[in-house]
């Protein structure tokens, strides 16, 4: 198996046990990783599995918004790079959820 599917697998499996333990309302793992600052209010930083997995955005989109900052209306928010990998503050990622809603909600409204 190369590597580039045998990391896809591994965020698979990652996103899949996130996004259900999201649903159930379960307690999420979210502990500290040595070298990431550490976030006030209880917040916590997320790779992509989780940002996918609190969203329901497939990493891939999540990915091609990041490159072509969008969605335009409501663009993702600008992850933090840190020990080589791309990080972002759970309340950004809930912010924009929260936005995104919203403007889909308004959008069904208008039709």
């Amino acid at each position: 198996m190369s590597s580039d599917s045998s990391e896809h697998a591994e965020l698979a499996d990652r996103l899949a046990v996130l996004a259900k333990a999201i649903h159930a309302a379960d307690a999420v793992p979210a502990g500290k990783l040595f070298g990431l600052e550490e976030l006030p209010n209880g917040d916590c930083w997320m790779d992509i599995a989780g940002a996918a997995a609190l969203t329901g955005i497939k990493p891939k989109t999540i990915t091609s918004w990041r490159t072509r900052r969008g969605p335009v209306r409501n663009p993702f928010p600008i992850p933090r790079r840190m020990l080589y990998r791309l990080y972002w503050p759970r309340q950004e990622i809930m912010k924009w959820k929260d936005r995104q809603r919203a403007l889909v909600a308004g959008v069904q409204d208008r039709s």
